[in-house]
């Protein structure tokens, strides 16, 4: 599959548009199960939404159909082509959009939900073919409103299970499993975030799933995210901020991988009064990562990550996978922060 994938239940790519009370219950699915794909983007209702020459919103919109992507692997270092430079990368997937590019202009989503039947699933058999690579900017961002880009969401819900597989053939070994260029973003709502994001009274009730190979090195810099709300979280100045956010769902993480994982927020992220209830369970078992009730990890320094006013009442479960590495390898919990 030489050509990136863009596919929409409602339009495949979308310019500064609004969609108003809209909804999708058709299935979005690729498969090539066999095979190699570039960039791809995956939304319930838009795959790609353009931001170059204004905003674009989705108000009170409504996916319920399926989003399945599976292959042997996809690339996340390759950039979309459509309109140039600047419009993203990676493999995306979201119940609403699959990638939001950036720009002057961010993507607007209030009162969106992703409905149980929307189930979000990503399934890549074999990611050992992927050149090792020095940068960390390959993404694959999958959540129940929004894969990656920038975004605003207000009253945003999320009821589907999310499933994430990156796996590598055979036994893993130490050379197989570094890969720097595949980060996994995985969250409720957002999953990867751009120079901005703002997530206010967004709820997550569907359990997250993943299993993933895709990164192991010793090197603190570059890790997975998976987080109830959003999965990771600039400190630009900008930044990354979540308002009166719950999340209910269970996150489970396993895998020989590197790994933040948290109940609102994976990796970075500023939060105020969000909660997380005692339905919530959090598992995780991997090679190296770290865990927290609100957040996994956090840097960038007091200007860019903060928690304030909020509750965690989950329950939590974490350990190593040391594998042949030793106890040069772990994982940090806390019941707020990792």
């Amino acid at each position: 599959v030489e050509q990136e994938i863009i596919l929409g239940g409602i339009v495949a790519i979308a310019e500064c548009a609004t969609f108003d009370s809209c909804s999708n219950g058709g299935a979005v699915t690729f498969e090539a199960t066999g095979y190699n794909h570039k960039a791809a983007t995956l939304g319930g209702l838009v795959g790609l939404v353009d931001n170059q020459n204004g905003k674009s919103e989705f108000l009170s919109c409504v996916n319920r159909g399926k989003i399945t992507l599976n292959a042997k692997c996809g690339d996340p270092l390759n950039d979309f082509t459509y309109g140039g430079s600047g419009n993203g990368r990676g493999n995306n997937l979201g119940g609403i959009c699959g990638t939001s590019s950036w720009g002057d202009e961010i993507t607007m989503f209030d009162q969106c939900n992703n409905e149980t039947a929307g189930t979000i699933s990503l399934y890549h058999s074999d990611i050992s073919g992927l050149a090792t690579s020095t940068s960390s900017s390959g993404t694959v961002g999958v959540a129940g409103i929004l894969g990656m880009g920038q975004g605003e969401f207000n009253k945003c819900r999320n009821y589907a299970l999310i499933s994430v597989k990156s796996l590598v053939t055979g036994e893993p070994s130490e050379a197989s499993l570094k890969r720097r260029n595949y980060l996994l973003y995985v969250a409720g709502i957002a999953g990867c975030g751009w120079d901005y994001m703002k997530l206010s009274s967004c709820t997550n009730s569907g359990n997250i799933e993943v299993e993933h190979y895709g990164l192991y090195d010793a090197d603190d810099r570059w890790r997975s995210g998976i987080g109830g709300i959003c999965a990771y979280g600039v400190h630009n100045n900008s930044g990354t901020y979540a308002y009166y956010c719950k999340n209910e769902g269970d996150i489970t993480v396993t895998g020989s991988g590197t790994a933040a994982v948290g109940g609102i927020f994976g990796y970075r992220g500023k939060q105020i009064k969000n909660t997380v209830t005692s339905d919530c369970t959090i598992t995780v078992n991997c090679r190296k990562g770290d865990v927290g009730g609100l957040a996994g990890y956090l840097s960038g320094g007091a200007d860019h990550v903060s928690i304030a006013g909020c509750e965690c009442y989950a329950t939590i479960y974490a350990d190593s996978d040391w594998g042949s590495a030793g106890k040069d390898w772990y994982v940090t919990v806390g019941g707020l922060i990792g």
